[in-house]
């Protein structure tokens, strides 16, 4: 949590800067699918490096996430704790590491 808590506060950092100057930026998250022009001069922040499960709260059935988790990290860790998301987009990384876990 301590390598979360540091890598959002230098985003944090950086946004502020930003915001201070009154320049404009974009937040960039490492890919996307896209298909809009971007200017490629942008000041950016980059959040790609926020991939992350946090927690998985097994009582709860809550998982505290940073936002670019691919899907089937999240089901890897979710079914460590013999949980599996309510909805399960389709993913690349391993289609059928499900198999055994839905009826």
């Amino acid at each position: 949590m301590q390598a979360h808590k540091q890598a959002v506060e230098r985003i944090a950092s950086a946004v502020r800067q930003f915001y201070h100057r009154k320049e404009p930026f974009r937040i960039n998250h490492g890919s996307t699918n896209s298909t809009q022009q971007t200017n490629k001069h942008a000041k950016t922040v980059d959040i790609g490096m926020l991939r992350n499960v946090l927690t998985i709260d097994r009582e709860k059935r809550t998982a505290l996430v940073e936002p670019n988790v691919p899907m089937d990290r999240l089901v890897e860790e979710t079914l460590k704790e013999g949980l599996v998301p309510g909805v399960v987009m389709e993913f690349p990384g391993r289609p059928s590491m499900l198999k055994d876990h839905v009826p």
